[in-house]
């Protein structure tokens, strides 16, 4: 039987799938927010809400810079293994993006001990 997570660490695919799940979020989960190189605003609705929630969790928003296939779908991948090394035993890590392409690495984290799933 697994432990039930202390917090949930969100990696999102904006580029890919622009959601970000409010009515989920707890004191202590975290949210690291990917944006492709041609996103270069953000609406003045979305800075709102990430405002009024940074009270309360760690946003990190990332601008990818360059073009090519797959680019923010890289980055992703490489932060989660950066902050797989860093979290609690007990952190949920959470990727929003339609992308089925992570479910490999997905299942990958998992099997090292760390809960870890995709949802659209």
């Amino acid at each position: 039987m697994r432990k039930k997570h202390t917090s949930t660490w969100y990696f999102i695919d904006y580029e890919n799938h622009p959601f970000i799940p409010y009515e989920e979020l707890k004191e202590q989960d975290c949210i690291t927010l990917f944006l492709g190189q041609q996103q270069k605003s953000l609406s003045v609705d979305l800075m709102k809400k990430l405002l009024h929630i940074k009270k309360t969790i760690d946003i990190e928003i990332i601008q990818v810079s360059g073009q090519s296939p797959n680019n923010v779908d890289f980055h992703l991948s490489y932060e989660l293994g950066k902050q797989h090394e860093v979290a609690k035993y007990g952190t949920l890590f959470v990727v929003i993006s339609k992308d089925k392409g992570f479910d490999n690495l997905i299942n990958y984290i998992n099997t090292q001990g760390r809960q870890c799933k995709r949802v659209v």
